[in-house]
């Protein structure tokens, strides 16, 4: 088994390579940046470039942020279909799932409409990822065993059903036209699931616009913080954790994606990890607010983003690292230190961030990172 970690600035993919053979299958887990295409393009393309020399690659997106999935829009407007199946959260086979992917939906504008204000990505572009960059589409639920040796801890159907009623309703009233929409939205994913094949000229018979209403909503809850926050939390709710299947051959490793808190304390509570880890996905970036370090492993991954240098004056006080990890005896695999506390506290490299020793193994001007395991 290797893992490969990809440097996506402000973003996250990594592949999972079932074995040491050269064209063995494999799952890239997650795919996306928040950096501009002309500085992640060329991450983009050796991404691909990788996937064509494996047999039958698969695809897993953790949530529906566009750090996790721009990568797959790329490829669905530059690209070949080279994926055999694309595994998402299943929120599409619910009574609840035309709240909660209306929820999803306008989250995904808000985010694209901030980051890519130039050139946001649309409903259109998420429906050509979703049903046309792959064979199949899979939906994966807690306890859903995949690709044999995998099996999925979340999401927590009835949790975010609960939440998305709660959060719905706390919403000042939405165009009408959501609803619409949401349900040709899920119409489509699902009918791709069930086999049916989709190419961007039938996505395009299904009314995926946005109407002056639906742009006067996305206006209003992009300048009320709170909602706005709501949203974006709600999306990391739909989100997949998983591992390998106990007493599985593989070794164990754990990703995490973008989970809360709350949900991995709910899974430690159900005894769902396993004693020792080889390999642990730290989530959201290594962040302290969502600091979780009561996972034993040898190995840890923290995909980081560019956020200043350690000098800079004011010093950037978002999306740190969190010190506090290195507490743990981890060997940590990160894609960039300039956001390290520990870094930002010393000014200078830490003599254990150097390459080789017992903690941080940082990256620079790199596309990738292999990880023995």
């Amino acid at each position: 088994m290797k893992i490969r970690l990809y440097d996506m600035k402000f973003g996250e993919s990594i592949f999972i390579q079932d074995s040491c053979v050269p064209s063995s299958e494999g799952i890239l887990v997650d795919c996306g940046s928040l950096e501009k295409i002309t500085k992640i393009k060329p991450t983009y393309d050796t991404i691909y470039n990788d996937m064509q020399s494996f047999l039958n690659p698969d695809i897993l997106i953790t949530h529906f942020h566009l750090d996790h999935i721009s990568g797959l829009l790329y490829f669905a407007k530059n690209k070949k279909p080279i994926f055999n199946n694309l595994y998402i959260p299943d929120i599409f086979n619910l009574i609840s799932s035309s709240q909660i992917v209306t929820l999803i939906l306008i989250n995904f504008l808000l985010q694209s409409f901030r980051v890519f204000p130039k050139s946001p990505f649309t409903l259109y572009d998420l429906a050509i990822g979703l049903c046309s960059t792959s064979r199949n589409i899979k939906f994966l639920k807690r306890d859903v065993i995949f690709r044999d040796n995998y099996i999925a801890l979340t999401p927590f159907q009835e949790d975010i059903s609960k939440c998305a009623d709660s959060l719905y309703n706390d919403l000042d009233q939405i165009d009408p036209n959501w609803n619409i929409v949401s349900q040709n939205f899920i119409k489509m994913v699902v009918s791709c699931a069930n086999g049916e094949h989709f190419d961007q000229n039938l996505i395009a018979t299904y009314n995926l616009s946005i109407n002056n209403g639906m742009n006067e909503d996305i206006k209003r809850f992009s300048e009320n913080n709170s909602q706005r926050k709501s949203l974006n939390e709600f999306a990391h709710k739909v989100n997949i954790v998983f591992q390998n299947i106990k007493n599985s051959p593989m070794k164990n490793i754990l990703f995490t994606g973008d989970s809360e808190i709350m949900q991995l304390d709910k899974l430690k509570k159900l005894g769902d990890f396993h004693g020792q880890y080889e390999l642990y996905k730290i989530p959201h970036h290594g962040t302290k607010a969502h600091l979780f370090k009561d996972i034993n492993s040898n190995k840890a991954i923290i995909s980081h983003a560019e956020r200043g240098k350690p000098n800079a004056k004011p010093r950037k006080t978002d999306w740190h690292i969190c010190s506090d990890y290195h507490l743990k005896n981890y060997c940590f695999y990160c894609t960039n230190c300039n956001g390290c506390e520990e870094r930002l506290n010393n000014i200078n490299i830490p003599q254990y961030c150097k390459k080789g020793g017992n903690h941080l193994v940082f990256g620079s001007n790199y596309d990738y990172l292999d990880i023995p395991i």
